[in-house]
């Protein structure tokens, strides 16, 4: 039996780990008071280096949604959820304690 069988239908390997009722992602992104800091740390340690977005494009978006990710459409959600990730990953240990 291929080890990514599952016993649902779905060839999700985590798919019994995702409910159904779960219509937003907010519970898993940052928060918007966490946003601000992100966009920066983003701009700051990931932007000079990688110029994959055109920054003041996404922070219009950021600022004209008061940094709620709800609020926007779900491809601007999923790459501020990159944007997030990678910014975080960019901080030291001393930055994140």
């Amino acid at each position: 039996m291929d080890s990514l069988s599952s016993e649902g239908s779905s060839s999700f390997p985590f798919a019994a780990s995702i409910r159904s009722d779960d219509s937003h992602i907010d519970y898993l992104g940052p928060t918007p008071a966490q946003l601000p800091f992100l966009w920066k740390t983003y701009q700051d340690n990931i932007d000079p280096f990688v110029k994959v977005l055109h920054t003041p494009t996404v922070a219009q978006a950021l600022r004209h949604c008061n940094f709620s990710i709800n609020a926007l459409p779900s491809a601007m959600q999923a790459m501020i959820m990159c944007v997030s990730f990678a910014a975080a990953v960019s901080l030291s240990e001393e930055e994140v304690g």
